[in-house]
């Protein structure tokens, strides 16, 4: 599967591209919602990039790339066709200052830190179930990157981080906070320090 909800947990093959097909770049349905998808056929479409527009990939599916366009709503996710995406930028080794910096996705927010050799993070999560039902979690813990991730253990709670050029891909272990509260994520940086 490829979808918005997913797409965090997927960190072992994260990069940056960009859209290549004019005039869009279809996100397509997989599999689970419709057996005929993925297919460039107008019943698997659900959304687009046009040229140029920065997408997120992760896993590979045949000729299919499990993508993420980021944006103020949530992000889309979805299969695109690799031959309409640029070559990917790999994860490289970033430098320390390149973590600095308060990092939000939609209500969430994990702000880090420099700690000598290593970085500090701390982070708030909201679930809104409607109703003043609100549950909330929270983390703040200290890491050494490895190259392009960082691991944050706070207790039972543990937030895994992939810095992707300006993106911090975010999944935890689900021990971070009340019932459904996660700070699975696309997160970007708001403020540097």
């Amino acid at each position: 599967m490829c979808r918005n909800g997913l797409f965090p947990s997927e960190q072992k093959m994260l990069a940056v591209t960009h859209a290549t097909g004019a005039p869009r770049t279809y996100f397509l349905k997989d599999s689970e919602e419709i057996a005929a998808c993925p297919a460039d056929t107008k019943q698997c479409r659900e959304g687009y990039v046009v040229p140029g527009q920065e997408v997120l990939t992760s896993k590979v599916m045949g000729k299919f790339v499990c993508a993420y366009f980021p944006n103020k709503s949530g992000g889309t996710a979805g299969w695109i066709a690799a031959d309409q995406l640029a070559p990917s930028t790999m994860l490289a080794s970033p430098a320390s200052a390149a973590w600095i910096g308060k990092w939000t996705d939609a209500t969430d927010e994990i702000d880090i830190d420099a700690a000598g050799k290593a970085i500090h993070a701390s982070g708030t999560a909201t679930w809104d179930g409607g109703h003043g039902n609100v549950n909330e979690g929270s983390f703040d813990a200290s890491a050494t990157p490895a190259k392009a991730r960082a691991s944050f253990v706070d207790g039972e709670c543990t937030v895994s981080t992939v810095l992707v050029e300006r993106y911090l891909v975010v999944t935890d272990n689900t021990n971070c906070g009340g019932m459904n509260v996660r700070f699975d994520g696309v997160y970007q940086r708001k403020a540097a320090r």
